[in-house]
């Protein structure tokens, strides 16, 4: 059941503080996944490391250009 009369004045008063709080931790959020995205983004352009790879054929270790 909810009350009767609701007292809206009272009820913004009451929930401010966890409002707030919410939209800052939604807020940082966003920035983390922000960072997350340009990271990603720079790290994938760049080869990883040069392992070497076995040919099939002759299974003969080659060296990996990296691309």
């Amino acid at each position: 059941m909810s009350a009767p009369e609701p007292d809206l004045e009272t009820a913004k008063r009451r929930h401010k503080g966890p409002l707030v709080g919410i939209a800052i931790a939604v807020g940082f959020a966003i920035v983390l996944l922000g960072a997350l995205a340009l990271w990603v983004s720079y790290q994938g352009n760049e080869p990883g490391n040069g392992a070497s790879q076995i040919d099939g054929r002759t299974g003969a270790e080659e060296q990996s250009d990296g691309a």
